[in-house]
């Protein structure tokens, strides 16, 4: 029985080692993340990790690269969005910007002048309210909300990043296809690989986009 288990955790080890090689060979290799640029536009389908993601980001921006984030919610649509990200914000003591009004594209507009009024170079990040790739309407709203971010800053310093569940598994590839149809995206933030999707659809979606991850 133990030269049984030994194999076979000998079989699973090389399997292992087999796969590692494979994505190793299969995908670009792992980059520190660039920081050319002002703007965060973060999108992406309801519950995906937004919110949090920019807390995430906030918190990378003045660790590592050490300037001041600023956060934008413009999610205007979801009950208690803007006090989740002001509740985040204040966690990672990070400036936001205040707003009563209800058009996300108001919020962001008055927002990105805000935080170029108040901070020298800050980097903001805006977070957009969550919406099916198969909504039209939504969709064309957040093309309009990027043509007003890019009104406001140099095109060559905005990133646009969707915010991908990794439990999601191959729905993930429609939601790539269709945002970045409508937006050009940057690059791809995957959450939520705490459980057991592992995300396998990335070489896939890879191959296909060969956007950053």
């Amino acid at each position: 029985m133990q030269q049984l288990q030994a194999q076979i955790t000998k079989e699973a080890k090389d399997r292992i080692t087999l796969i590692d090689a494979y994505l190793k060979e299969r995908l670009p290799p792992t980059q520190e993340m660039a920081t050319d640029f002002d703007v965060l536009f973060l999108v992406g389908v309801n519950g995906s990790g937004k919110t949090t993601t920019a807390a995430k980001l906030a918190t990378y921006v003045r660790e590592q690269m050490g300037r001041t984030p600023y956060l934008i919610p413009a999610d205007t649509y979801r009950a208690g969005a803007v006090d989740q990200l002001v509740t985040w914000a204040k966690r990672v003591n990070c400036p936001y910007f205040e707003s009563t009004l209800s058009d996300p594209g108001a919020v962001i507009f008055q927002g990105i002048d805000a935080a170029l009024a108040h901070y020298d170079r800050p980097c903001i990040i805006i977070d957009t309210s969550g919406r099916l790739q198969t909504h039209k309407n939504l969709m064309s709203e957040l093309i309009k909300m990027k043509k007003i971010v890019e009104r406001k800053v140099d095109i060559s310093r905005i990133r646009t990043i969707l915010i991908l569940d990794g439990s999601q598994g191959q729905n993930m590839l429609q939601q790539v296809k269709i945002f970045h149809e409508a937006l050009n995206l940057s690059s791809l933030i995957i959450t939520k690989l705490d459980g057991s999707s592992k995300a396998g659809v990335l070489c896939q979606l890879y191959d296909s986009y060969h956007i950053g991850v």
